[in-house]
């Protein structure tokens, strides 16, 4: 085996060895509820929502947090490191230029990739239209139905009420 053939061999076998270490190595910034994900907080219900942060392979990735103007809810931490838990924390009413229909981005950065996370008010005015974002409540609740039985069928009348301006549909 001439010099030439045995440099041949030995750069494609570092070639191949370089790109498993490579793909073995590889680490992302991951999010518990995928990739991009939407927080939605509700002054109904959910005010307050956790993401858990992470890297892809278990390594601790440092990271920072910007959440722009939006001051109708908080995030903490704004920095750390991985493994850590996000929290967002609706503070006040998102009801100023459309912000809660279309969302207020909080961006994560890290040497290993950034996350883009989308947080929603969803008892915003406004919100029907197909895939709204108003929620129902009911007062007394549980609701107790009253069944009348016609032809072994159980037929129930309730009465949905709204005390907001945006119509329902049931």
């Amino acid at each position: 085996m001439d010099a030439a053939h045995t440099t041949k061999k030995i750069s494609s076998v570092l070639a191949v060895a370089l790109l498993f270490a490579g793909a073995a190595s590889a680490q992302k910034l991951a999010t518990s509820a995928g990739d991009n994900p939407t927080v939605t907080l509700s002054s109904l219900g959910q005010t307050q929502q956790t993401l858990t942060l992470s890297s892809t392979d278990g390594s601790a990735i440092p990271f920072t947090l910007t959440k722009g103007t939006a001051t109708w809810f908080n995030v903490t931490p704004t920095s750390g490191t991985t493994p850590a838990t996000i929290t967002f924390t609706l503070v006040g009413s998102c009801e100023t230029n459309g912000a809660c229909a279309s969302g207020s981005i909080v961006s994560v950065f890290s040497s290993f990739g950034t996350q883009s996370i989308t947080v929603k008010q969803s008892n915003t005015p406004g919100g029907g239209g197909g895939g709204g974002s108003t929620l129902i409540t009911a007062a007394p609740n549980p609701v107790t139905l009253n069944t009348t039985f016609v032809g072994g069928f159980a037929f129930a009348t309730s009465t949905v009420t709204n005390n907001t301006t945006t119509p329902v549909t049931v």
